[in-house]
């Protein structure tokens, strides 16, 4: 059995020059959500217009954090 996760964007940057390579850089995080709490954050990066050649960076954190973890 399977919950229904939700995932809502916080925010997003867009950085006109990269330090190593001069090219734009965009940057978008947020979190998953089951039911009434936050189960995972996400944070994915990206050169715009270079997907193929570079990628994307995904860091993901599951699990429970805070006081009561």
């Amino acid at each position: 059995m399977y919950a229904e996760l939700r995932v809502e964007m916080s925010g997003e940057l867009t950085t006109e020059s990269c330090e190593c390579c001069g090219d734009i850089t965009a940057t978008a995080w947020g979190e998953v959500w089951s039911a009434s709490s936050a189960i995972a954050v996400y944070r994915v990066q990206w050169t715009e217009g270079r997907f193929d050649e570079y990628g994307a960076r995904i860091d993901l954190i599951l699990g429970r954090w805070g006081k009561e973890s």
